[in-house]
C-alpha cells in the first residue's frame, strides 16, 4: 500500500475524490444512456442457443437460434403496436 501511495504521490496529482474512488473500487464515471444495436440487414447474423441448451434438445429440433430484436419486434404486445422499432427497442431488450 505504501508503494502505491508513493507512486501516486510522485508521478501525478490525484484528487481526494479520485483516490477514495480507486481505493473503494467505485466507478469514476457513470453513463445514464445505453446503446442498442438495431440490425437492419435482412440476412443478419443470428446467434445459436448456448451449448448446454442445445445438448438437452432433440436432434431434429429446428429452433436452435436465439431470438433477436427483429423477432421480438414482430411478436411485440398490442400496447406497443403503434411504435416504431427504434422506440420499442429499449422496452423489448431483456
Amino acid at each position: 500500500m505504501k508503494q502505491i501511495m508513493q507512486a501516486y504521490a510522485k508521478h501525478r496529482e490525484v484528487s481526494a475524490q479520485e483516490s477514495v474512488a480507486r481505493v473503494c473500487s467505485l466507478p469514476l464515471k457513470k453513463c445514464t444512456r445505453t446503446v442498442i444495436f438495431i440490425q437492419t440487414d435482412e440476412d443478419g447474423l443470428k446467434m445459436s442457443l448456448p451449448l448446454s441448451r442445445l445438448k438437452d434438445m432433440a436432434p431434429d429440433e429446428e429452433n436452435v437460434w436465439m431470438s433477436g430484436l427483429p423477432e421480438k419486434y414482430d411478436n411485440r404486445p398490442a400496447t406497443l403496436e403503434i411504435n416504431a422499432m427504434f422506440s420499442t427497442a429499449g422496452k423489448l431488450k431483456e
